[in-house]
């Protein structure tokens, strides 16, 4: 059983009563892992999404014009020599 102080919850340090062994926790640990190319092309589709509303403003929008290009270069596959 482990016991944590508001202040060791909020770090993610908790400390066990057995043991007194501290145990580090955090909720990114848990979260299902995702690869790079996929997380990119939901980024991507969110920001063309985005983008096809009609009400952006004008800096907004070259905004994430960038951001998406910056996204499709990333996804763009390269030659390693």
């Amino acid at each position: 059983m482990f016991v944590c102080s508001s202040d060791e919850t909020r770090t993610g340090a908790c400390t066990s009563r057995k043991t007194g062994a501290t145990v580090m926790t955090s909720s990114y640990l848990t979260r299902p892992k995702l690869p790079l190319a996929a997380a990119l092309a939901q980024m991507l589709e969110n920001i063309e999404t985005e983008l096809a509303k009609e009400k952006l403003e004008a800096a907004d929008k070259r905004y994430l014009l960038r951001r998406a290009q910056l996204i499709r270069w990333l996804l763009t596959p390269r030659l390693i020599t």
